[in-house]
């Protein structure tokens, strides 16, 4: 896998190109030797493949265990939504010089400006942020401060004028809404 910046002629990153390829049961059974521990793949709220071996296959050439695999999806992504609702969602608000500052501190790409609009987001599991950032950004156009994508909590942190930041606002949420799995 690979991850490159998209970047506009003006310096500005407006987002991330990522190439991957097709993992196989095999592929995953090398992560979990290296590893030390069963691995499974998941794409688009499914399981595609996993290390679990049947026990006719065990050996060097294993074939994957389907009904593990099918069994780890039930439990993973099917029942209730997984992402009911953001965790928390703030209204947007105009950002003073100084909260600028504070929340520039560490920045080392898009910045929070003073009298921007400011809308922090907060979900469970943190890796649904991720989603939730790239509906924002396909919805308006605002700069995405911050993701924090890691833990058990994400936070995202977008900022532009107050009706695009409502209009990103509106869209993370409803991405998040409409992803199905369990609830943590």
């Amino acid at each position: 896998v690979a991850v490159a910046p998209v970047i506009h002629p003006d310096g500005t990153i407006r987002g991330a190109l990522m190439v991957g390829y097709v993992l196989t049961a095999r592929d995953a059974q090398l992560k979990r030797d290296l590893l030390g521990t069963e691995v499974a793949y998941f794409h688009n709220g499914k399981v595609h493949t996993s290390s679990f071996v049947s026990a006719e296959g065990a050996g060097d050439s294993g074939k994957e265990d389907v009904s593990k695999t099918q069994a780890l999806a039930s439990v993973l992504i099917a029942g209730p939504k997984l992402a009911e609702q953001a965790l928390q969602a703030g209204k947007p608000t105009n950002v003073h010089h100084y909260q600028a500052q504070l929340l520039n501190k560490f920045r080392k790409g898009a910045l929070l400006l003073p009298g921007q609009s400011l809308f922090v987001l907060e979900s469970s599991p943190a890796a649904y942020v991720s989603l939730a950032a790239n509906e924002a950004e396909k919805a308006a156009t605002i700069n995405v401060v911050e993701i924090r994508a890691v833990g058990r909590f994400g936070r995202l942190f977008i900022a532009g004028s107050e009706s695009e930041v409502q209009t990103a606002r509106d869209a993370a949420i409803s991405t998040l809404e409409s992803l199905e799995g369990r609830t943590s």
